[in-house]
C-alpha cells in the first residue's frame, strides 16, 4: 500500500485522505436503469454504505494542503450514508418509476458481468472482493467511525437530483471506474 511507503519517510508531514465510495460510480447503474428499471448488485439493499461527492473531498483536503499537520495525518471523507433500499426509493419517486427494483446478484453473476465487459479476470476478483467487505459496514468503516468523521454537506437527497440528470440527459455522465 503506498501509504506504508510514504510512511517511511523521516521528517516530512504526512496527510493521507480516505474518501469512501463515489457517488459517481452509482452512475454504473444508468443503463440497466432505464433498460431493466433495475440496479443489480452482489450487496444486498439493505446494507448501508457511505458515499462522497468531490466538493466534500476537497473540504477535507484544503484544511491540509494549506496548514499539513505535523507528523502523520489520516483524514477521512464521506457525505452520506444510505442503503440501496433508500437509493431505490428515492429514485422511484424522483424518476417516477415505481417499478424501479434492487435486485441482488451472486459475486459469481458480479464477475461474469465484470469479465463479459472487458475487465481482466484480476481486476474483477479485486472487485468481488470489494463489495465482500462492503457487505461488513461495520468492519469496513470502523476507523473511520472511530475517528468521529463529520459527514460533508453532499446528502443523498443532493445526488439523487444530479442523478435524475444524468437520466434524462444524452450521456457525459458516468462512473469512472475501471469497471466502465
Amino acid at each position: 500500500m503506498i501509504e506504508t511507503e510514504l510512511r517511511q519517510l523521516q521528517q516530512v508531514n504526512l496527510a493521507f485522505v480516505r474518501p469512501t465510495g463515489f457517488y459517481a460510480n452509482l452512475f454504473s447503474n444508468l443503463a440497466t436503469i432505464k433498460a431493466d428499471h433495475a440496479i443489480y448488485s452482489n450487496i444486498p439493499a439493505n446494507v448501508p454504505q457511505k458515499y462522497v461527492a468531490p466538493e466534500d473531498i476537497a473540504r477535507v483536503v484544503l484544511p491540509l494542503l494549506t496548514a499539513t499537520p505535523a507528523g502523520v495525518t489520516v483524514k477521512y471523507a464521506f457525505s452520506d450514508t444510505l442503503t440501496g433500499d433508500q437509493f431505490v426509493a428515492d429514485l422511484r419517486k424522483a424518476l417516477d418509476m415505481p417499478d424501479l427494483q434492487w435486485v441482488q446478484i451472486s459475486d459469481a453473476q458480479y464477475q461474469a458481468n465484470l469479465t463479459n465487459h472487458g475487465v481482466s479476470v484480476e481486476i474483477a476478483q479485486a472487485l468481488v472482493q470489494t463489495s465482500r467487505y462492503q457487505r461488513d459496514p461495520d468492519g469496513l468503516y470502523a476507523d473511520l467511525n472511530a475517528t468521529h468523521t463529520i459527514p460533508g454537506q453532499v446528502v443523498l437527497a443532493d445526488f439523487v437530483r444530479t442523478f435524475v440528470v444524468a437520466y434524462n440527459s444524452e450521456g457525459g455522465y458516468h462512473s469512472n471506474t475501471i469497471a466502465d
